[in-house]
């Protein structure tokens, strides 16, 4: 009985979604650099290579086969085997079985490392877009407009609780005034329609017009989408927001489209470029509650790693650029410590007095009884959306 022509276009169509499949991935696995902390990666990038390779063989070896298998089936026979045209089947017929039984073992092994290789490619757009976490706060601590002051500002620096965006790439969710469009006391902005996402978050970092005022959470959520931007293309943010980029608090924001929150045990279990939070004494506001400098309620911070030795963070206008745990939670202390201001200080001073010890800051321990003293939040990047663009 004749074999179905559809059932043979069929097997074609596989081996050729097959062969572009490791063309895919052997791609992929040139632009792939060692897995942090994978010594042997080398090796192991060569291995996968001849393995991919020898499957992609045996699937050309296949295609010829079965175009040939095609056309008997369709009556087109070269003038040579048209007077046995039965034996010509008969032949291709066995050679796509032992090309089967030869391969199958190949193409199982090919799957295996095709998923390895997409292992490797996640992890190691884990660890560069932690260094992007890392380069872009960097970069808000550092830039400078075009021959005059920094490009990024803390809020109360220019104008007490008013967040500034670039006017022509940004709007305000609630504006201050209509004559000023990306000027709000809350932090609520979202890009204009002549700017698409990624247009807009570069513009952040070219505006020269004034100042950009913001604090240390808007800093690390525009942090947090450069960094996304900066790994894996300004067309994978612009599609994963639907061209529509919001900078704003909470699950409001964009980030919370692209983020995991966890809880951990220790510093040891961080990673860098992870974004943490460290807690001041609950009754910081209270304390400070009418002074101008009340900002240190807490601070977000971005964890860098271990730095000559000893594990260390930053955060946004920051005085250290590389503090210590321990460092941190002094400077919290300090903070807290501070005279109040304002109309009530005398007051506030005696209702809430000066803390005696560090001991006193729960700093990166969260001082939710729930959490028992965990880490948390830890806010990482979600590696399904890292494993989706290419």
């Amino acid at each position: 009985m004749p074999l179905s022509v559809a059932v043979l276009l069929r097997a074609a169509a596989r081996c050729q979604r097959r062969i572009d499949r490791i063309d895919q991935e052997l791609v992929r696995l040139d632009h792939t650099t060692a897995p942090p902390g994978n010594t042997d990666w080398p090796a192991e990038r060569q291995h996968i290579r001849r393995v991919l390779n020898k499957a992609r063989k045996s699937q050309n070896e296949r295609r010829p086969l079965v175009r040939r298998l095609i056309k008997v089936e369709q009556g087109e026979i070269a003038p040579q085997y048209a007077d046995r045209a039965w034996l010509y089947r008969r032949k291709l017929l066995m050679g796509l079985a032992r090309n089967h039984a030869r391969s199958k073992p190949m193409q199982g092994r090919a799957r295996d490392l095709v998923d390895i290789v997409r292992t490797c490619v996640v992890e190691h757009r884990e660890a560069l877009f932690g260094q992007w976490m890392i380069a872009s706060l960097r970069e808000l601590n550092t830039a400078q407009r075009l021959g005059q002051d920094r490009r990024f500002i803390y809020a109360n620096e220019w104008d007490r609780g008013v967040y500034r965006f670039p006017e022509r790439s940004w709007m305000a969710d609630a504006p201050v005034d209509d004559d000023h469009p990306a000027h709000s006391t809350t932090m609520n902005f979202a890009n204009t329609e002549d700017f698409s996402a990624s247009a807009a978050l570069e513009d952040l970092f070219t505006w020269d017009a004034h100042p950009i005022a913001i604090e240390c959470m808007s800093a690390l959520h525009i942090c947090f989408l450069r960094a996304f931007m900066k790994t894996v293309g300004t067309a994978a943010l612009d599609g994963v927001t639907e061209d529509i980029v919001q900078v704003a608090p909470g699950d409001e924001g964009s980030v919370s489209k692209l983020r995991v929150a966890l809880a951990v045990d220790s510093v040891d279990q961080l990673r860098p470029g992870d974004w943490v939070y460290f807690y001041n004494h609950p009754d910081y506001v209270k304390r400070h509650h009418d002074s101008s400098f009340a900002t240190w309620q807490g601070a977000n911070a971005v964890y860098l790693g271990n730095v000559s030795g000893e594990p260390r963070f930053t955060t946004f206008d920051s005085q250290d650029p590389a503090w210590t745990e321990a460092e941190f939670v002094t400077f919290l202390l300090k903070e807290y410590n501070r005279k109040p201001d304002g109309p009530n200080r005398g007051q506030l001073a005696n209702r809430f007095p000066q803390l005696g010890s560090s001991d006193d800051i729960p700093g990166l321990r969260c001082p939710d009884p729930a959490q028992q003293g965990r880490i948390s939040p830890v806010y990482r990047i979600d590696v399904k959306e890292l494993a989706r663009w290419r």
